[in-house]
């Protein structure tokens, strides 16, 4: 391989990691932005889907469309106690396709203690193309 080459191919390295640290920035803000929603600002949520999300919950094994998802969140709002319950201890991971997220929600689904939620979240553009939610009661394993 002749210098040019070489140089060409170290560019396109700089290029490369340029970009990778681009995206972990953006998908830092992106995760930052989502993890006020979370909290109880629910139209950042909307805001941040991209209108062809896709959203799975471990308690179902289903795939959702964002409207159903959507749909889904005001059903169980307006069935909830006041206030509804809303996440807590919110933390985010950036990742090279997204962000992690890991918080604690009390009295999801009429269950006493707290419930531990992981979201694994795809952005793509700046939107959340996909995200999936792990969903875990707090349990005694002794």
């Amino acid at each position: 391989m002749n210098d040019t080459a070489l140089n060409d191919t170290a560019l396109n390295d700089t290029a490369l990691n340029d970009m990778a640290l681009n995206d972990m920035a953006l998908n830092d803000t992106v995760a930052a932005q989502w993890a006020k929603g979370l909290a109880g600002d629910w139209a950042i949520l909307a805001q941040l889907s991209s209108p062809t999300m896709r959203v799975w919950h471990s308690h179902d094994d289903m795939w959702l469309t964002r409207e159903e998802s959507i749909a889904r969140m005001a059903a169980a709002a307006a069935d909830a106690p006041a206030p509804p319950p809303s996440f807590e201890q919110v933390r985010t991971l950036a990742t090279a396709t997204g962000f992690v997220v890991q918080a604690t929600v009390q009295g999801l689904g009429g269950q006493p203690g707290p419930t531990h939620i992981v979201q694994i979240c795809t952005v793509v553009d700046g939107l959340i193309a996909a995200c999936e939610e792990y969903i875990a009661p707090e349990t005694s394993l002794g």
